[in-house]
């Protein structure tokens, strides 16, 4: 099943995405990867802990107006979580 990703950080640095601002995996493992960069990313500025995503079954172009299926976010140990939105 595809997915559609929208990544953000809690830093107060981080201006908010809009809803076009999206990426697009394949499967949740390419999703999951996808989160784990983004927390490589914002770990170089603040903790990785900020960086989560949110996420939506299908391939979405906007999702200004949906509401998400998942919020996926990085566990003590850097594992991936999907929690239900």
């Amino acid at each position: 099943m595809a997915y559609t990703l929208q990544l953000h950080a809690d830093t107060g640095n981080w201006a908010t995405p809009t809803g076009i601002d999206v990426r697009h995996a394949l499967n949740k493992h390419e999703a999951t990867e996808l989160v784990r960069d983004w927390a490589e990313v914002v770990g170089r500025y603040d903790d990785a802990q900020c960086a989560y995503a949110f996420a939506w079954k299908g391939e979405h172009d906007d999702v200004t107006d949906l509401y998400p299926d998942f919020q996926v976010v990085l566990g003590t140990r850097l594992g991936v979580h999907w929690v239900p939105a």
